[in-house]
């Protein structure tokens, strides 16, 4: 392999593990609280603080989108 192609599929590897640690590092927060949901809810006798719970859960696996609002990209396509 000359240097070129090995510079190349370093490159390749690189962006490769960048996008993995890009993904998993958003998801840590998220993977780090299942344990204690799982025995919460396990240990949870009251079916109203399990589906509380449950909520939670769902309300962090769905946070809010990233990106601007429609009406707020269109505020900005305006101002510029």
């Amino acid at each position: 392999m000359s240097p070129r192609q090995l510079k190349s599929h370093c490159t390749k590897l690189r962006d490769r593990i960048n996008a993995f640690a890009t993904v998993v590092g958003n998801l840590q927060p998220i993977l780090a609280q299942v344990p204690t949901f799982i025995e919460q809810a396990a240990m949870s006798v009251d079916p109203q603080e399990e589906d509380v719970l449950i909520s939670e859960f769902e309300q962090l696996l769905c946070p809010p989108p990233l990106h601007p609002a429609l009406e707020e990209m269109v505020a900005m396509d305006v101002e510029a």
